[in-house]
């Protein structure tokens, strides 16, 4: 506080601060670029809420999870439902996410 009394600004709360920062933002249409090397990494995990899957035959539904993988350098994506999140469904989901990458990209 004492710094900005002797520099003549106002201080501002943080709230205050927040919102003038979203607006330099939005205004300079800031955003945060990471890079990434090819072919370092894959990113996965499971979107936060259940689906519905429908079964078109029987009109059944069943609530199913769906688990995603994005290479971040490409931003190749891959999604596969799942009706667990159990370990054999996210081995299985990553067996055939390596399947897909592979025939994709010719690996």
């Amino acid at each position: 506080m004492a710094e900005c009394r002797d520099s003549h600004k106002p201080p501002y709360i943080y709230s205050q601060f927040c919102k003038l920062y979203q607006d330099h933002v939005n205004k300079n249409r800031l955003t945060m670029h990471i890079s990434h090397k090819p072919g370092d990494k894959v990113m996965v995990d499971w979107v936060g809420t259940t689906l519905p899957l429908y079964d078109k035959i029987t009109g059944r539904s069943a609530k199913v999870s769906l688990f995603i993988a994005t290479l971040p350098f490409s931003m190749y994506s891959y999604a596969q439902a799942c009706l667990t999140m159990k370990e054999e469904d996210w081995i299985n989901a990553h067996v055939n996410m390596w399947e897909y990458f592979g025939a994709v990209l010719g690996f």
